[in-house]
């Protein structure tokens, strides 16, 4: 099986270089798993160099799965420069089609001020977004900045509420985040804490 896999990516890369299998508007999925094989090495020499350039020909042609990672290549500088701007170009076009893991990374932008303004009101709304799609992450997040009154009224109970939604989820960070709040808890939260175990 593995041997099949080997020689259906040999043959890709030999159709692709000879001009047989031409990458257009309608086959980004391939150029995007292109992409992923060079970045991950999967069956070619990682070489993140031409994993960018896959990911920006599927990118280009609105593949949001590639938009997300041409992002993520840039806000941690693999296989280019970090460049937190550029980071949210593409993050953006991809959390704008609904893509959760990058409305995750916007809100995160927006509430850390990577390659845009810190603006709370935004990145509550990009983590609501990802987090109305089940995104865990997102949820964890919305759970902290209640917990910590950023760009909202501080409300233990509301953040309970996210941080249980995360931990259900399995998102062990979740789950401790929740254990730590309700040791803070005290007085007349302890209702509210109760009603969210």
């Amino acid at each position: 099986m593995k041997v099949l896999g080997v020689l259906m990516i040999v043959l890709l890369l030999v159709f692709s270089a000879t001009g047989l299998l031409d990458v257009r508007a309608d086959d980004t999925y391939k150029a995007y798993k292109t992409g992923l094989m060079y970045a991950k090495g999967d069956g070619v020499t990682q070489d993140y160099s031409e994993a960018l350039k896959w990911f920006r020909e599927a990118a280009d042609q609105g593949n949001s799965d590639a938009q997300r990672q041409l992002g993520l290549m840039y806000y941690d500088g693999i296989g280019v420069s970090k460049d937190y701007g550029e980071a949210f170009k593409w993050l953006q076009k991809a959390a704008s089609q609904g893509h959760a893991n990058a409305q995750y990374h916007i809100g995160w932008m927006y509430r850390f001020g990577k390659g845009t303004t810190y603006d709370y009101a935004e990145a509550l709304k990009w983590f609501r977004k990802a987090a109305d799609q089940g995104f865990a992450d997102a949820q964890h997040e919305i759970g902290w900045m209640y917990a910590e009154g950023n760009g909202v009224t501080q409300d233990y109970s509301e953040a309970l509420k996210w941080f249980r939604k995360a931990a259900d989820q399995g998102n062990e960070v979740a789950r401790r985040s929740r254990i730590y709040l309700e040791s803070k808890m005290t007085g007349q939260n302890q209702a509210d804490r109760r009603q969210f175990r």
